[in-house]
C-alpha cells in the first residue's frame, strides 16, 4: 500500500486496482467496498477569522456544531435535541462528520489561533457517550477517506491509517518533517 506525500501538507493515496483508486474528489471503486468522504462542515480561511456556528445535515439529524465544540443533535422527525461537548477548550477551526454504524465519528481541528492540533472522536448516535479519542498529527487537517471499517487521515507532517471499530492506529507516519541531514 504505497502512500506518496506530495508537498508539504497534500497526499495522494494510491490503492490497488483490486480496491479502488482514489485521486483528488474522484474515486473509481469495485462494488463489494464501501468508500466514504466524510462531510466537511466547517473549515475556517484565512480570509475568515470570526468564530461560527455551523449546521450540517446527516440523514434525518441536523448538527450544530458551535466555535466552542459544543454540538447539538436535533432529531428532524422528533424535533427532539440534545447536547454534547467534544473534548477541547480551543475554537474548532476545521471539523469533518460521519455516520459509522451506530457511531458518529469526528474528525476535527482545534486552536488558539497560535497552533492547533488534530483529534478524532467516536460517539455513539444514541447515547452520545464517548466511544474513543485518538491524536491525528498535526493541524491542517485534509479531507479523511473511509474504506470499510478503515480511515486513511492526513495532516501536515503526518499520515495515518486508523481502524474506526476500535480508535487504534493500524499504522501511522508522523514527524514526517524532521531534518534529514
Amino acid at each position: 500500500f504505497p502512500v506518496t506525500i506530495v508537498g508539504p501538507i497534500f497526499f495522494l493515496i494510491y490503492i490497488n486496482k483490486n480496491i479502488a483508486q482514489i485521486k483528488g474528489n474522484a474515486i473509481v471503486q469495485r462494488q463489494d467496498r464501501r468508500i466514504q468522504k466524510p462531510i466537511c462542515v466547517k473549515a475556517m480561511t484565512n480570509e475568515i477569522t470570526e468564530e461560527d456556528t455551523v449546521k450540517s445535515i446527516i440523514g434525518e439529524i441536523q448538527y450544530t456544531l458551535y466555535p466552542n465544540g459544543k454540538i447539538a443533535v436535533l432529531e428532524i422527525k422528533t424535533n427532539k435535541t440534545k447536547t454534547f461537548h467534544l473534548k477541547t477548550k480551543l475554537i474548532i477551526s476545521t471539523a469533518y462528520f460521519l455516520h459509522y454504524k451506530d457511531n458518529l465519528i469526528i474528525y476535527y481541528v482545534d486552536t488558539d489561533y497560535d497552533g492547533g492540533a488534530s483529534f478524532i472522536e467516536c460517539y455513539n448516535r444514541k447515547t452520545l457517550k464517548m466511544e474513543w479519542r485518538n491524536k491525528i498529527g498535526g493541524f491542517n487537517l485534509k479531507s479523511p477517506i473511509v474504506i470499510d471499517s478503515i480511515t486513511y487521515m492526513a495532516t501536515i507532517g503526518f499520515v495515518g491509517k486508523l481502524n474506526l471499530n476500535n480508535g487504534k492506529y493500524i499504522w501511522k507516519h508522523d514527524n514526517l518533517y524532521r531534518d534529514w541531514e
